[in-house]
């Protein structure tokens, strides 16, 4: 049976706002220096070619911005959560969601503000660095709790297989679909 794509993304472009920002201010500093636009920062002629520096320089802070985005990509399956990095050599890390041990959010001021942060996945067995992280992706606290449902949910299907849990009290919305199945057998 195919694996099913919950999510897939990528860190979100809000992460390297300062780099955009930082490019639009070099870019206005070269309108400005070379077009002799303000009278006191006019420059002489010779040195107006050395302005194109600042043009390159945003160039290459945009380009740099947009690789960092697409170099990781994070793909949520029905089976398991995949992060893979890498523009040449590609780096690809997969965690089963029943041997995930330990799932925490971090968010800095800057990052609520705009929305975005990190998650990191520790699996069972692994050491103190997060087997997968998934950095400055939007919507954050929804794909905590996306991983968090399929990590409870599969550990349920684990470790109680034959036995049927006793009704939680919730609104028929927030059940899943294996407990909305389980109510309605017992009826």
């Amino acid at each position: 049976m195919p694996e099913n794509v919950l999510m897939k993304m990528n860190p979100t472009r809000l992460a390297f706002i300062k780099s955009y920002i930082g490019a639009a201010v070099l870019i206005a500093i070269w309108f400005v220096l070379y077009t002799g636009s303000i009278k006191i920062l006019k420059l002489p002629d010779l040195y107006r070619s050395y302005t194109f520096a600042a043009l390159i320089l945003a160039a290459a802070l945009t380009a740099i911005a947009e690789i960092r985005t697409r170099l990781e990509t994070y793909v949520l399956t029905d089976y398991r959560i995949t992060e893979r990095t890498g523009l040449l050599s590609v780096h690809e890390s997969s965690v089963s969601w029943d041997r995930i041990a330990d799932v925490q959010m971090h968010q800095s001021f800057i990052e609520r503000l705009v929305g975005v942060g990190t998650i990191d996945i520790q699996s069972a067995g692994g050491d103190e660095v997060p087997e997968i992280t998934l950095k400055r992706i939007r919507n954050v606290r929804g794909v905590k709790d996306l991983v968090d449902q399929r990590m409870l949910e599969s550990k349920k299907a684990v470790t109680l297989p034959h036995t049927i849990p006793a009704p939680q009290e919730s609104t028929p919305q927030k059940a899943s679909f294996s407990d909305r199945l389980r109510m309605f057998r017992k009826q």
